[in-house]
C-alpha cells in the first residue's frame, strides 16, 4: 500500500505531455517507470525526466503486467511461481491506449490441426498466415491488399514468428524472419507489402513497437535488451535491464 501513495505523490508533482512512450523496466533490483522520450545513458545508467521506482525486485523477474482500473499489477516470477504486486498510477499519466490485436482461431495457433491458417485482426486490417504454404496475406476489411510467399532458402528468409506486431500510426507490421546466421526483425509496409530488414535479434524473444512506432524494443543476439530507432537506424543496448515492456492500456 505504501508504494501506491508514494507513487501517486511523485506522479502528482510531475508534468506529463500527452501519451508519451512510457516503459516499465527491471533494472538492478527494482522495477521502474521511465519516460523513454527523455531517457539517456550516462555511465551505463539510464536517466529520464520521469524515473520512478515502482517496487523492489531482488530475486524476481518481471514477466508482464496488466491494468486494474487505474492501478498497475506487476507480474514477478521467482522459481517458477508468479507473484502479483499492485501499484497505483496517477491519472495524469497519459498512457497510450493500444488497438488490440485479436487472434480469430487460437486452436490453429496452439494445436497441431489441419487448419494451418492463422488470422490476426487489428482495426480494419487482417493478417492471414498460411503456415503450411509459407504465405502471408493482408486484407483491409474484405479487400486483399497483398499476398506474399516467403523465400525459405539458406541465403534467403522465412518468417519464424507467428504473431505480427502492428504500428497503425506507421501502417507497418513487425515480424521475425530467419536468415543465414540467426533471426532478424523485419518491418512490412501494410499498404504495399514491401519489407525492410531492421536488426538481428534472438528467436523466441519479445519485440514490440513504441506507441509512436519510431522505436522497437527487442533482444539482440546476445539476449541483451535493446531499442532500435527506426528513423536514425541505430540501436541502443541497455546492459542493466533484465526485462522491459512498453506501457500500454
Amino acid at each position: 500500500m505504501k508504494y501506491c501513495w508514494i507513487l501517486m505523490f511523485l506522479l502528482g508533482n510531475a508534468t506529463f505531455s500527452s501519451a508519451q512512450s512510457y516503459m516499465i523496466v527491471e533494472d538492478r533490483g527494482s522495477v521502474r517507470l521511465l519516460d523513454y522520450a527523455s531517457a539517456y545513458l550516462k555511465n551505463q545508467c539510464v536517466h529520464s525526466n520521469i524515473d520512478i521506482e515502482l517496487t523492489k525486485s531482488y530475486g524476481y523477474n518481471l514477466v508482464g503486467y496488466r491494468w486494474d482500473l487505474d492501478s498497475l499489477v506487476l507480474y514477478l516470477e521467482k522459481k517458477g511461481i508468479v507473484e502479483n504486486r499492485k501499484v497505483g498510477i496517477d491519472k495524469q499519466l497519459d498512457v497510450f491506449k493500444r488497438v488490440v490485436t485479436e487472434e480469430s482461431n487460437l486452436i490453429a495457433l496452439w494445436k497441431d490441426t489441419f487448419d494451418k491458417k492463422i488470422r490476426y485482426k487489428c482495426g480494419n486490417y487482417t493478417i492471414v498466415l498460411d503456415m503450411r504454404k509459407g504465405i502471408i496475406s493482408c486484407f483491409e476489411n474484405d479487400r486483399l491488399l497483398w499476398s506474399k510467399k516467403n523465400e525459405i532458402r539458406i541465403t534467403g528468409s522465412g518468417f519464424t514468428s507467428r504473431t505480427p506486431t502492428f504500428s497503425l500510426k506507421r501502417k507497418t507490421l513487425l515480424f521475425q524472419y530467419a536468415v543465414l546466421l540467426g533471426d532478424k526483425l523485419v518491418e512490412i509496409d501494410i499498404p504495399s507489402g514491401n519489407k525492410t530488414y531492421l536488426v538481428n535479434n534472438t528467436m523466441g524473444t519479445l519485440f514490440d513497437y513504441s506507441n509512436d512506432g519510431n522505436y522497437v524494443l527487442y533482444y539482440n543476439r546476445k539476449r541483451q535488451i535493446s531499442i532500435y530507432d527506426i528513423n536514425k537506424k541505430k540501436a541502443t543496448i541497455f546492459l542493466g535491464w533484465r526485462s522491459a515492456f512498453w506501457l500500454y492500456k
